[in-house]
């Protein structure tokens, strides 16, 4: 069989012709053991923003220690995000891990890498979130063991608001966190929402917030805060965008609190 002989024409295209409008551009740095937010976080964005993920070094079981651990390969992993491409916002997946590595270290390693990206963290979007819906008194749920939630919490008052009841499920593996049905986070939210609270905070990326969120809102009569539900939106508000997601709660729907713009 004869190859081709003939010359191969060079074609010329500008991005907008080969490919249409290029769409937005998130990093997300999960862990090793995540098995939710890879799917979830999609289903909270926008259909033209994609989502391009690294994982974290990370082992089960959960506890502040070995949370504490994985800040040495964010700046690793980091590098991995669409290397020599561009990004719009890199999410670091972990809530609890953010309690324990804290905010401002985990936006440093990623900086180190990705100088002035946008940077949310789950408890950073949280918190956006709860002064966005003005709450002021907050319940909060987790799945964690009674020391990672404290760590947690601990974090939520740091925000200015009242924490006024708090529950865990007292696990310790992501595997048994994302096992959690939309069934038992209700009841969990039925009885940690005490008639003080203004919202819930469900906390946790490995939780499937796009599952769970508007099921909550519609029973408890009171807006939810979900880890995944925040980044999503955080993420979304600090491109710049207004884009409302349905069927994500109220959140989604919101604007930035007006000094965060």
């Amino acid at each position: 069989m004869n190859g081709w002989h003939g010359d191969i024409a060079t074609l010329t295209a500008t991005p907008s012709s080969a490919g249409g409008i290029r769409h937005a551009r998130i990093g997300l740095l999960a862990l090793a053991t995540d098995l939710a937010s890879e799917s979830d976080l999609p289903q909270l964005l926008p259909d033209d923003v994609d989502l391009y993920a690294s994982r974290l070094d990370y082992r089960n079981p959960v506890t502040v220690e070995t949370l504490r651990a994985m800040a040495g390969s964010i700046e690793s992993e980091t590098a991995k995000l669409l290397p020599g491409g561009e990004l719009d916002a890199v999410i670091y997946g972990c809530t609890s891990g953010t309690a324990a590595i804290g905010e401002g270290e985990i936006a440093r390693l990623i900086h180190q890498v990705r100088p002035g990206i946008a940077v949310t963290t789950p408890l950073g979007a949280c918190r956006e979130a709860l002064r966005s819906l003005e709450v002021r008194r907050v319940a909060v749920l987790t799945p964690y063991t009674p020391a990672v939630t404290r760590s947690v919490v601990e974090q939520v008052e740091g925000f200015g608001c009242s924490v006024t009841n708090v529950a865990c499920f007292d696990l310790e593996s992501d595997y048994d966190m994302a096992a959690l049905s939309p069934e038992a986070l209700l009841e969990g939210g039925r009885q940690v929402l005490d008639e003080d609270a203004d919202a819930l905070f469900v906390s946790c990326t490995a939780l499937r917030a796009s599952g769970f969120v508007d099921l909550l809102e519609n029973q408890l009569g009171r807006p939810v805060v979900a880890s995944n539900q925040a980044l999503a939106w955080h993420a979304i508000r600090l491109m710049g965008r207004d884009d409302a997601v349905a069927g994500a709660g109220r959140l989604m729907h919101m604007p930035l609190p007006g000094d965060s713009a």
